[in-house]
């Protein structure tokens, strides 16, 4: 009999640990994530005089130095967390702006914040960013 009882207590302790580690082991599954492409629209320039030829590359005058090819922009959540850093593409002409995009991959959470350089942030919900994001910057 001491055989099968320790046979039996052993199974015991065997199920309790087993059932203990399943309903405390789980999986942190990583968050889903998404592209994102979005602009910014660069308006410095007086209303209804070409900027440059449409499609030409451009750039921030004047205050808008800091707006060119390769600036910084910060994509965070609702806390301030940072979820992605990338960078302005070229600027590109097109009538009396220069527009500049950027993408890259970010988790998917309910609300971001954009930042272009030290511009300030700018929030989007998920939809928004999910659709191309397009910031303004000038008058």
């Amino acid at each position: 009999m001491v055989p099968v009882a320790i046979v039996a207590t052993i199974a015991l302790i065997g199920a309790t640990v087993g059932a203990t580690l399943a309903v405390t082991h789980h999986d942190s599954a990583p968050s889903a994530s998404m592209p994102v492409h979005g602009q910014l629209i660069l308006t410095p320039y007086s209303s209804g005089v070409d900027l440059q030829t449409f499609g030409d590359e451009c750039s921030g005058p004047g205050g808008y130095t800091d707006v060119v090819n390769g600036a910084e922009v910060t994509i965070a959540d609702d806390t301030g967390k940072t979820l992605a850093i990338t960078q302005l593409g070229q600027g590109e002409a097109v009538g009396s702006t220069c527009v500049f995009t950027f993408a890259a991959v970010v988790p998917e959470v309910p609300f971001y914040g954009v930042t272009v350089t030290h511009r300030g942030t700018v929030k989007f919900t998920k939809d928004q960013m999910q659709r191309s994001p397009t910031l303004t910057l000038g008058s």
